[in-house]
């Protein structure tokens, strides 16, 4: 049954505008003793009905409050694919994590092309924001996280009583509002999450990555968008600089370092064989960034978390997965060993 909850935000630093938050109530899931509740609201930024899901983990008293991931999905996915194949919730459960699952594009617009090519538009906004007239009215994905998303979840009066306090995202002006954040993506969303990393390099904990697209303006599918997203290269050399991860940590160099990155790569995924995501490049730029970077070959879940013992700000780790192609069953292979890595730093003082 659906539920509508409204409340007015407050004009403040922690808002955006004075306006009526509707948000709708889609259903909820019992998982690993919590709950998975998924949520519609009308976006500003996109211009279109939005959903999100969250994971709460059981309270372990009343009013408890819970460090967060926010994961980024893939090209083609919805909030609900790592929400339902992912294979999350036994380790977010154990160390007592939300984490919140927003859609990788708006829905339902109408701009010319995007549901014609999986690789771009609906289902594929790349967390960019568009500057081409055709789509820069609603692919503002980009914004939608850095600034609308906080919006909702600080005037979400049941997220916030159920935990959700920790959810001020990302344009606070202090960045101690911040301290219980982590983020992590795969494919699409490991390139969302790097780029947030790097470019709010003060307000998330960690990030990790699974199957990264990693270095956008090299590879064919983020050749294909962002030509279409924002022209020719030559005329729009920062949107295609700073909306690739790989660029924009070459272009970060003085400012504060990202966090602790964990980024997880199989061997055998067809995207990483024909060159589309190229973590190796990420990692070279980090390198000559001024990173400590190191690689690992198909190591054990003991041997992973001794070597992550000594992950720092401005510690790349890339670690190749033998066998291991690009799907969910690669994800939901590793994915305790990413949450557990988060662990270390959301409960770290």
């Amino acid at each position: 049954q659906k539920e509508v909850i409204q409340k007015k935000s407050e004009n403040s630093k922690n808002s955006l505008s004075s306006t009526m938050v509707s948000i709708t109530r889609i259903k909820s899931n019992k998982v690993c003793g919590g709950q998975l509740k998924k949520f519609s609201f009308e976006s500003s930024t996109l211009s279109c009905t939005s959903t999100f899901n969250i994971f709460l983990p059981a309270p372990s008293e009343p009013e408890s409050k819970f460090p967060c991931i926010i994961y980024l999905s893939g090209l083609t996915c919805t909030p609900d694919n790592a929400a339902q194949k992912a294979h999350l919730y036994p380790a977010l459960a154990e160390h007592g994590i939300a984490c919140i699952f927003p859609d990788t594009s708006p829905r339902d617009v109408a701009c010319e092309g995007d549901k014609a090519d999986w690789a771009f538009g609906e289902g594929a906004g790349y967390y960019v924001n568009a500057t081409d007239e055709r789509y820069r009215k609603h692919y503002r994905m980009w914004d939608f996280l850095a600034q609308e998303l906080k919006q909702v979840m600080l005037n979400f009066a049941e997220l916030v009583s159920l935990g959700m306090m920790w959810i001020l995202l990302f344009l606070t002006e202090s960045s101690q509002d911040m301290t219980k954040i982590s983020v992590m993506g795969h494919s699409m969303g490991g390139h969302g999450a790097l780029l947030l990393a790097i470019h709010f390099p003060t307000h998330f904990r960690s990030v990790s990555t699974f199957a990264a697209m990693a270095h956008m303006t090299a590879s064919g599918p983020g050749l294909n968008a962002y030509k279409k997203f924002f022209g020719p290269a030559e005329k729009h050399t920062h949107e295609w600089r700073f909306f690739d991860a790989t660029l924009a940590l070459e272009d970060s160099k003085g400012t504060d370092k990202i966090a602790p990155c964990l980024m997880d790569q199989g061997n055998q995924d067809d995207f990483y064989l024909s060159e589309d995501l190229l973590p190796e490049s990420f990692v070279k730029s980090a390198s000559s960034t001024g990173y400590s970077t190191s690689t690992l070959h198909s190591p054990s879940p003991a041997e992973l978390e001794q070597h992550l013992e000594d992950a720092t700000r401005g510690s790349v780790t890339l670690v190749m997965r033998d066998g291991y192609d690009h799907s969910y069953f690669y994800v939901s292979t590793f994915a305790a060993e990413h949450i557990k890595f988060h662990a270390k730093f959301l409960k770290a003082k």
